[in-house]
């Protein structure tokens, strides 16, 4: 019998302003916006750039007084225009 082993998402921040650059994760319990801007809330200052995907929990990364990026994974892994990921 095969054992299925439950899922663990894991978030990820990093910070690209230290040399070298510096990984933030974290096991979360839920892939929502409440647990993803609680996270970046505390590890990011107001005028933090942040790029993500167009996961739609990201959406409220603006009002925490970041500067918010995103990448259609959907089109292209790597925005063609900017260079971002």
């Amino acid at each position: 019998m095969r054992r299925v082993k439950p899922q663990r998402w894991v978030f990820g921040i990093v910070a690209l302003e230290f040399a070298p650059a510096r990984p933030i994760v974290h096991v979360v319990k839920r892939r929502d916006a409440p647990t993803f801007l609680r996270l970046i809330q505390h590890h990011c200052l107001p005028g933090t750039t942040v790029r993500t995907d167009c996961w739609a929990a990201y959406d409220g990364i603006a009002r925490l007084g970041c500067q918010h990026q995103t990448v259609n994974h959907r089109h292209n892994f790597v925005d063609p225009f900017t260079g971002k990921c």
